[in-house]
């Protein structure tokens, strides 16, 4: 009877955690599990091809990087020009900006 009980207990504690993971997942239009903190990625916008804006880092390394309705764009591009990009874990592209002047 206990050992039910603790299986029990234990259902209804994951399906608690599943269910507010959904609905912030809903809230926020994030997909449930997804990283809060995107990582930012600085270069030079080589090109934009459809959907996807190409850059190249500091370092040399070159991202195609997949534009969504989702993703903020502050601003206007060309290539040439200096951005920061937010990736989340899951390859996400939350947001596109002028990079800093610091260079980050």
């Amino acid at each position: 009877m206990r050992k039910q009980l603790g299986e029990l207990t234990l259902a209804v504690i994951l399906g608690i955690g599943m269910l507010s993971s959904l609905a912030e997942a809903q809230k926020t239009g994030r997909p449930a599990g997804e990283a809060e903190n995107p990582e930012t990625v600085v270069g030079q916008l080589v090109k934009i091809e459809g959907e996807f804006y190409v850059i190249r880092t500091a370092e040399g390394d070159k991202f195609r990087l997949r534009v969504t309705e989702h993703t903020k764009i502050d601003g206007t591009f060309k290539p040439g020009d200096r951005i920061e990009i937010e990736v989340t874990r899951q390859g996400r592209v939350e947001t596109i900006r002028p990079a800093s002047k610091e260079g980050r």
